[in-house]
Formats: C-alpha cells, structure tokens, sequence
C-alpha cells in the first residue's frame, strides 16, 4: 500500500496532474514481475466526447507507468511542486482562497529552497568569481566555519521582496525585478494578498490584493508558475487550459 501511495505520488509530480490523489482504500498488495502488455482488444467500443483539455495534456497513460523509475522508495518530490500541484487542484475544485493562498506559499518557498541551494553550494565550492564575501571564522577552539555576512545578513530578513529581489540578485546575479517588472509587482501582489488571508481571512478591499473568486484565483495561480518559470521548473503551463475543452 505503502509503494501504491509513492507510485501515485510519484506520477503526479512527473505528470503534473493536481487531482491525482496518492490516498489508496481498500486495495489488497501483492507483486507482479514486471507490467503487463495492454490487450488491446479488450476496447471492443470506442466512444467520443468531450473532457478538459487539463486532463488530456496531464493524463498518465500506460507508457507513464512502464516508465516510472523501479527504486521508488526514496522518492521525495520537491515541497514547492507539491504545495504548487495543491494550489492548482484547489483551484479545480473551486476552493479559491485555498489556492491563492497555496500559490504564495509555494513561491515563497520555492525561492528560499533555491537561494538556500545556492548559497550551501557557494559554502562548498568557494567563490571562484570574486564577487562574494567569503569570510573564514574560527569557533569551538580549533573548529572553522566559512560564511558570507552579506548574505546572512540577507536571509534573516522576511520581507518577500528582499527575497526575489536583493538576495536574490547577490547570490544568482539576478532578479525577477531587473528582468520582469511585471511579475516582480504581481509576484508582490500575491504575497501580500497572502498575508491579509493569513491574518484577516481574507483580502481588503485595496486593489493591491487579489480578490476571492475565479477570475483572481486563475491569474494568482498564473502568477505562481510564472515565477517557476522564471526560476527554471516549467511542465505547469496547463493551468491556462483549466476551462477548455478538447475532443477525444
């Protein structure tokens, strides 16, 4: 049961199906070598109609499964695509403040993972460019320990901004607000909106804050993935085809 739950949460961060639910009921395990050939022929009837064109481009087909990796026990996808995926599923399911909400979550989180690679990685292998402010300190007697204060210093701030701006632009040499402007205010918006939900239930009425319905969940969400994007994790853009559909 156990690796059924790490299959299907394996398959939904590779398919990036929100909906896919890792929860398995009333299913007995038991093993098989290796999956079958799918007959064909047990499809005697073909239907046609209509579904979203979200599923169609997400749908995990037989060739997803023969290819999913064997060693699946240690799979642990990253939290910002989890929290992401649960953003858009809530905004399947119609929950809008939970997916507003989720959306800013994951932003955030995404950037802190990201820079916090970046900076242990700056720790390990030095600075090759001069750019930093390495500095070596000696602690507990005979022990050292390298840091950069700049960006220490850097990482203990909460403001959001700082996050995708300042420290992002030490320690990646750039960010969303050199490159994007636009996204670095819509990037804002929903943080802010973030924290009214956070602390007040809801959005105020300013018209810096997105508003608790369809409309607004869509573009805070669209909001969301831009910023993967921008960051490098792409594979989310079915979030613009959640209201079409398509024929099958």
């Amino acid at each position: 049961m156990e690796r059924i739950s790490l299959l299907l949460l394996k398959l939904r961060h590779s398919s990036k199906q929100a909906d896919l639910s890792d929860e398995v009921h009333g299913l007995v395990p038991f093993q098989i070598g290796e999956l079958p050939p799918l007959d064909e022929s047990i499809f005697t009837k073909k239907t046609s109609g209509m579904m979203r064109t979200y599923l169609a481009d997400t749908a995990v087909d037989w060739s997803s499964l023969a290819t999913i990796d064997q060693d699946i026990s240690n799979f642990s996808p990253p939290i910002f695509d989890t929290i992401l995926l649960d953003a858009i599923q809530a905004l399947w399911r119609g929950d809008n403040r939970k997916a507003i909400l989720y959306a800013a979550i994951a932003v955030e989180t995404l950037a802190n993972s990201v820079l916090d690679d970046a900076y242990e990685k700056l720790i390990q292998t030095g600075d090759s460019t001069g750019r930093f402010r390495l500095v070596t300190l000696t602690v507990e007697g005979d022990k050292t320990v390298t840091k950069d204060p700049v960006c220490e210093a850097l990482s203990q701030k909460t403001d959001f901004g700082l996050l995708i701006h300042e420290r992002s632009l030490y320690l990646l040499g750039r960010s969303i607000l050199t490159e994007d402007q636009p996204l670095y205010g819509k990037a804002k918006k929903l943080y802010y909106t973030r924290n009214k939900i956070v602390h007040w239930g809801e959005p105020s009425s300013e018209h810096d804050t997105f508003k608790i319905n369809r409309t607004d969940a869509q573009k805070a969400v669209a909001c969301a993935i831009d910023v993967f994007k921008w960051f490098g994790f792409i594979g989310y853009s079915h979030i613009s085809k959640m209201d079409t559909w398509t024929k099958y």
